[in-house]
């Protein structure tokens, strides 16, 4: 298996600079520490371009999750998908930048995924990013469908409580504890940044706050309600099954009527 994390900035052999070499190390560095991968060693820097490589010092679980991460951010990419591309925005708008800047394509990927950013599709990719709206602190409230708490992928599924949406929540270490209290299925309301379009909310809330809500109450029916719409004697005094019997005969005419 390919266990490489690979970036390249595209620009000819001559135009390779300190400058380039600097600002490509930092956006590399931008994506490994999206995919917890600081960690791993640098295995080759090539010169003709600028392009590294970077492979982790122990293969285990770990390695699986930052590739399987770089994946995503690949795919977000191929996709034009806005949505997950704002999961990651830093790092898309870094690499937009550095294309920008350079005039040149930057091609990244992970494990045999890779992608190529074409200084057009960098233009394009801004727009679609400028467009998607500007981050407003705010609240969401919801039922909770999904928990994840591992270092480095740390998120919440809930079910809007406004919209019925789903709606994906990333939170900081700091507020483990409070996550780790909640259960699926309970309702939460998560103070935090997010971005909407069109009264949706798009891509994940950056969660300051996450606080359990007590269990919602639902209102029971007594006799009392129920004594506007059906009176204890709407049988008119007759037993279940003669009622029933009565309402049969009455609706024969109608059915047979229906049925010629």
């Amino acid at each position: 298996m390919n266990d490489l994390i690979n970036f390249k900035l595209g620009c000819p052999a001559d135009a390779v600079t300190i400058d380039g070499l600097s600002d490509t190390l930092k956006t590399f560095k931008k994506l490994l520490v999206a995919a917890d991968a600081t960690d791993w060693r640098i295995r080759d820097v090539g010169i003709h371009s600028v392009a590294v490589a970077a492979e982790p010092a122990v293969a285990d679980e770990e390695t699986d999750k930052s590739l399987r991460t770089v994946r995503d951010v690949v795919g977000a990419v191929e996709s034009r998908d806005v949505e997950r591309m704002l999961d990651y925005r830093e790092e898309v708008e870094s690499i937009i930048a550095l294309s920008a800047k350079y005039s040149s394509p930057v091609e990244f990927g992970a494990g045999g995924d890779h992608t190529m950013m074409t200084v057009e599709d960098a233009k394009k990719i801004s727009e679609m990013l400028k467009r998607s709206g500007r981050p407003s602190y705010g609240r969401v409230r919801g039922i909770v469908y999904r928990l994840m708490i591992e270092p480095g992928r740390r998120g919440i599924g809930l079910y809007d409580d406004v919209t019925g949406e789903k709606v994906g929540v990333a939170f900081a270490e700091e507020l483990d504890d409070a996550v780790k209290q909640l259960r699926i299925g309970a309702h939460v309301s998560v103070k935090g940044f997010k971005r909407t379009h069109e009264g949706k909310i798009i891509g994940k809330v950056r969660a300051e706050e996450i606080r359990q809500l007590p269990p919602r109450r639902h209102a029971t029916v007594s006799a009392a309600d129920l004594a506007d719409i059906a009176g204890f004697d709407f049988t008119f005094g007759l037993g279940s099954v003669a009622y029933v019997n009565e309402l049969r005969e009455a609706m024969r005419p109608h059915i047979e009527g229906a049925s010629t």
